[in-house]
């Protein structure tokens, strides 16, 4: 789900609905000066905040923030209005300056469950989710009727790899507030992590029944139905959430994973609409390369792969680094694709594939011995993971380039060898009777 969604909606809904601490207006007849003008620094600090909150009510956040300051400069000894400060300072996505406003208020109120709250949700944003568990577990008797409460909980647990607890605090969450939508996604990603999709696709389904209007919802049942193998449903789904920028990536990856048509017109588009997300750069890679367009495809996969703008997840750096090294293939670059390929073999060591495609470079540089090695450990790759007969593809091209490299070598021998084991396995392939005639040539030369 969708973390900064959860994290900014817990902080807004816990803070700010109640009514300020602070000295209130009266009637001073006091004559030294001094505290004449102390009265009257306290009465504008009084108005700056008020003025603060209702601007932070009506979603003018830089305002309030503004006015919040000068409050604080005013006079640093009220504390009060910390909390408000920090929370505004969450809103506007100033989370470490948030976190150091709630230590502060803390120094002070260290038992105060709402900001001990909002230091967790803080801590939860800036990923440091042990010290947020820190933070929030124990005020389970404070908040521990409070939906959101539940929700942190369920959040920092799924981050920390506990799936478990984390539906167990999402199912609290959701108990305490049928409605709650953070809860609703929650707990159905817990399902899906668990590996539950069935329940998963059933409690998003409900909740888009109740929250029609809620991208992020369908968005998540298209992930769902993915990996339930309902490409049609997911499509759907994220045709549905077509307003978040997730969704349009997951479809447009989809499209292009699910070998169906695509439309690299509108791979381009994303790129425009959100080129500081490197995944928009790396879909319309993926999408030139499949439209034959190799040496813009490597210089688009680049790009997205140096990007700084977001971080990418393993699969996606592997995904992007593949077609790279097919591009390079492709524009028989061989000598810049064999060091693509070994790059990712260092990464992936175990997959047959890319030990497949690196001793294809080797065959085209010549670099018969290390080729020979290379396919040969691929096949014993793929030998280990008793592929199913869909897979067989890929051991037939290792077999048959194993033999190819063998006889590029001169090593005739074990080149009839490779065929002939590779013949008794693929005998209706189509390069069989060029094998079959290289095979009689090689035993009629050795008369």
């Amino acid at each position: 789900m969708n973390k900064k969604y959860l994290f900014l909606a817990l902080a807004a809904l816990l803070w700010g609905t109640g009514a300020p601490v602070l000295a209130q207006e009266g009637n001073w007849l006091e004559s030294d000066p001094q505290v004449v003008q102390e009265r009257s620094r306290d009465w504008e600090v009084v108005q700056l905040f008020r003025s603060g909150r209702a601007l932070q009510q009506r979603g003018q956040l830089e305002r309030a923030l503004n006015l919040y300051l000068q409050a604080q400069e005013l006079d640093p000894q009220r504390i009060e209005i910390l909390p408000y400060l920090g929370l505004v300072q969450y809103q506007l996505g100033q989370i470490e300056a948030a976190l150091a406003t709630y230590e502060r208020y803390l120094e002070f109120e260290p038992q105060e469950s709402l900001v001990l709250f909002n230091r967790g949700v803080a801590l939860a944003a800036l990923g440091r989710w042990e010290e947020a568990a820190q933070s929030v577990e124990p005020l389970q008797e404070a908040l521990g009727r409070e939906s959101n409460y539940w929700a942190l909980r369920g959040g920092i647990a799924g981050s920390l790899g506990d799936y478990p607890e984390s539906l167990l605090a999402w199912e609290r969450a959701r108990s305490l507030d049928p409605q709650n939508l953070g809860a609703i996604l929650g707990e159905a990603a817990a399902l899906q992590k668990l590996g539950r999709l069935e329940e998963s696709r059933k409690l998003l389904r409900s909740g888009l029944a109740t929250h029609p209007a809620q991208p992020q919802l369908a968005n998540n049942l298209g992930s769902v139905e993915v990996q339930l193998g309902q490409l049609e449903e997911a499509k759907s789904a994220f045709q549905r959430a077509s307003g978040l920028e997730v969704a349009q990536i997951n479809l447009a990856t989809l499209q292009l994973l699910g070998g169906t048509e695509f439309d690299l017109v509108s791979l381009a588009a994303l790129t425009d609409a959100w080129p500081q997300n490197p995944k928009a750069q790396l879909l319309y890679g993926v999408g030139l390369y499949k439209a034959g367009r190799y040496r813009e495809a490597c210089t688009q996969l680049e790009e997205g792969l140096g990007s700084s703008a977001a971080p990418l997840t393993p699969d996606w750096i592997l995904w992007a680094l593949q077609y790279r090294a097919l591009s390079l293939m492709a524009l028989q670059e061989w000598d810049l694709a064999s060091k693509a390929w070994q790059e990712i073999c260092l990464t992936q060591p175990n997959s047959p594939q890319p030990w497949h495609n690196l001793a294809l470079t080797y065959l085209r540089l010549g670099a018969y011995r290390r080729g020979i090695s290379a396919a040969q450990r691929g096949l014993e790759l793929w030998q280990e993971l008793k592929p199913s007969p869909a897979e067989e593809r890929i051991g037939n091209a290792l077999l048959f380039n194993l033999g190819s490299l063998y006889r590029a070598a001169g090593r005739r021998e074990e080149a009839a060898e490779t065929y002939k084991l590779w013949l008794e396995r693929y005998p209706q392939d189509g390069k069989a009777p060029r094998v079959r005639a290289y095979l009689k040539g090689s035993k009629d030369s050795s008369r």
